[in-house]
């Protein structure tokens, strides 16, 4: 399955990321991998006012119902590439 990153600064809307600004936004974060576990450090994470998450497969609301933000943005993103 194809990985998707993401990012939330402040109040902004969450934004699709590339994978070298999810692990730029986590180091920023104070978030790093551990030696040995590849370049990212974490599945999602929050810190300094940013927000990250990482998503495979489909989003849908039964996996994200809980974020109606993120939910709105994700599936508008994956109907229109």
């Amino acid at each position: 399955m194809k990985e998707r990153y993401w990012l939330q600064t402040g109040t902004l809307a969450w934004q699709e990321a590339t994978r070298e600004q999810f692990i730029q936004a986590e180091k920023s974060a104070g978030f790093y991998p551990k030696p040995g576990c590849g370049d990212v450090a974490t599945a999602g994470f929050s810190g300094k006012a940013t927000k990250g998450r990482i998503t495979s497969g489909e989003v849908s609301e039964e996996n994200y119902g809980w974020d109606p933000e993120f939910l709105k943005i994700a599936t508008a993103t994956t109907q229109n590439p």
